[in-house]
């Protein structure tokens, strides 16, 4: 993930190697020899996002989402109490029909159902 443009797309696509830019340059950067550049483990700043060591970084086609370290249990909690609410709101679903009006919706634009 990185606050700016991202190259060789096509590449990074074919080895499935997830990577997320504010968008897509064919420049290639040069740094001046001798000049470090480059850091691991250091708070950065993304997307005015503070991301650091230990927070989950989880992205895909839509975007990013950071969930800070000190805060990972309580999200877990919270994300399985939504899911069990799921779980069990589609269980009830499955035993009896309950349309919200969809079927009829369908139906009345010519939708047949089997």
């Amino acid at each position: 993930m990185i606050d700016s443009a991202g190259r060789d797309v096509v590449g990074l696509r074919a080895l499935r190697f997830p990577a997320f830019a504010r968008a897509v340059t064919p420049r290639n950067f040069h740094y001046p020899a001798g000049v470090e550049y480059g850091a691991v483990n250091v708070p950065v700043v993304c997307a005015g996002v503070l991301v650091e060591p230990g927070d989950i970084v989880i992205g895909d086609d839509d975007g990013v989402v950071v969930v800070p370290k000190r805060i990972v249990a309580e999200i877990v909690a919270a994300a399985s109490a939504f899911l069990e609410g799921e779980r069990r709101f589609r269980a009830m679903l499955s035993r009896q029909y309950v349309s919200f009006g969809a079927a009829e919706q369908l139906k009345e634009h010519g939708y047949r159902f089997q």
